[in-house]
């Protein structure tokens, strides 16, 4: 999903795992990696992390693209709110709907010219797989 030049970098704790659906999990990581794409500039680079955090599951989605003004963050998760020429504005509502259907927190960090960061907290079983 991305560009020739952007880099990727994972980091991910051994052994963890999440109470979620995985087609869930694929269509999230998805949008998520799709708008990464388009605010990062052609040499961005995206980080996704996954690892413990109070009980549950943390992911992390980081891009070191534009950034989202304040004013359209409070937006972001409503159902057709876009702020590109061609999209529709489903695709975080849709991201937003999918966490929460896995019983999930999802939370948005953003500075214009400094990135945004996706944080999504999942439940975890106790003990392992």
């Amino acid at each position: 999903l991305l560009g020739p030049d952007q880099r990727l970098e994972i980091q991910a704790s051994a052994g963890v795992w999440a109470l979620a659906d995985p087609a869930s999990l694929d269509q999230i990581l998805q949008n998520l990696v799709s708008n990464a794409r388009d605010a990062m500039g052609p040499q961005g680079t995206l980080r996704i992390s996954a690892g413990r955090h109070s009980g549950d599951v943390r992911l992390e989605v980081r891009d070191d693209g534009s950034g989202i003004p304040a004013h359209q963050l409070e937006h972001l998760f409503d159902p057709f709110y876009t702020t590109k020429p061609s999209g529709t504005g489903l695709g975080l509502a849709t991201v937003r709907n999918l966490v929460l259907q896995n019983h999930g927190t999802i939370q948005v960090e953003s500075q214009p010219g400094r990135g945004t960061i996706f944080t999504i907290d999942l439940p975890a079983p106790d003990g392992t797989p």
